[in-house]
């Protein structure tokens, strides 16, 4: 592990500690986690793919491996620590974190240029989230996906499965990664 791993370990727990609601987990996802939800990127040119909860970025590490040169990672990270902690760790073109809520990432998205994307992938704890902001998050994220676009979520209990089914008809248990704390389950969803 390098000093910068270590780094953002460090500062994803102290985060966590502080404000474990809105973190959802007192360790970052491990790289098979990243590796499981990155298997939903295309390499296409173009291709656009905008990361909820980005962390310390061990997901979003694995995204712009498989994102081609044209591609774009839009990462929302609305922990100023863990934010900062992004730009400073993670230099890449194709990279733009915003210190942002995702209640309103349709606006900032809009400000960039894109009304539609072609995979949403997110980290966020649904389950600590209050009911009316889950549902707001999940229609936006219907509305933001090109129509073969794809939702990516990971939870560690199957609590929400039956919410995110509501609003999308074709949602699938694509992986239960066993190499992560605590295990997760990585639902893809579709229109």
């Amino acid at each position: 592990m390098t000093n910068s791993e270590q780094d953002g370990e460090q500062i994803f727990l102290l985060e966590a500690l502080r404000k474990f609601k809105q973190i959802g987990s007192i360790l970052p996802s491990s790289k098979y986690l990243g590796k499981s939800m990155a298997k939903f990127v295309s390499g296409k040119e173009g291709f656009v793919v905008v990361e909820l909860g980005a962390g310390t970025g061990v997901i979003t590490k694995e995204i712009l491996k498989k994102l081609s040169k044209t591609g774009r990672l839009i990462a929302f990270e609305n922990n100023k620590d863990l934010a900062e902690y992004l730009r400073q760790n993670i230099m890449d073109p194709r990279l733009i974190v915003l210190e942002k809520n995702v209640l309103s990432m349709k606006k900032y998205l809009n400000d960039l240029g894109y009304s539609k994307v072609d995979c949403i992938i997110s980290g966020l704890p649904l389950g600590t989230i209050k009911k009316s902001d889950r549902t707001k998050i999940l229609e936006t994220i219907q509305k933001l996906l090109k129509k073969d676009g794809a939702y990516i979520q990971f939870q560690y209990f199957l609590s929400s499965l039956s919410m995110i089914k509501k609003h999308f008809s074709r949602t699938k248990i694509k992986n239960y990664e066993l190499r992560n704390f605590p295990p997760a389950f990585v639902y893809e969803c579709k229109k």
